[in-house]
């Protein structure tokens, strides 16, 4: 998937503003606090169906760009906010591209550590 198709969300700040001049948005001088609610509720529509669907709680992810690499895993989640917080760092400014595709969640993360594709599905039963 490209990634100007894909879906975006940031902890950083995204406010708007509308220029009459220029007849555009742009970024607004300052940061109302709004854009993080709003950018939740995107992914939470975007993807409530896929974290409602699985049928154990236990996702796999694989491709996680840390600063040595990439790293693989699993983890639980059961609300969309705990996948967001599960597949984004704690403690540092990251930008998250992201799009469902069919059973699987395609992703690209940038953040100060590493930048990289990375994808969550759900975990198999036998899959240790």
């Amino acid at each position: 998937m490209k990634l100007e198709e894909m879906r975006t969300i940031t902890n950083g700040c995204s406010c708007v503003t509308y220029n009459e001049e220029t007849g555009d948005w742009e970024t607004a001088p300052e940061c109302w606090g709004d854009c993080w609610d709003c950018s939740l509720e995107d992914f939470h529509d975007t993807l409530s169906e896929f974290v409602d669907n699985n049928p154990t709680t236990e996702f796999s992810i694989t491709g996680f760009p840390v600063w040595y690499g990439r790293v693989d895993g699993y983890f639980e989640a059961t609300t969309t906010r705990q996948l967001l917080d599960r597949i984004t760092p704690d403690r540092t400014e990251w930008t998250l591209r992201y799009a469902l595709n069919g059973d699987t969640l395609e992703c690209f993360l940038s953040h100060h550590d590493g930048s990289g594709a990375m994808t969550i599905t759900y975990r198999k039963e036998n899959n240790d």
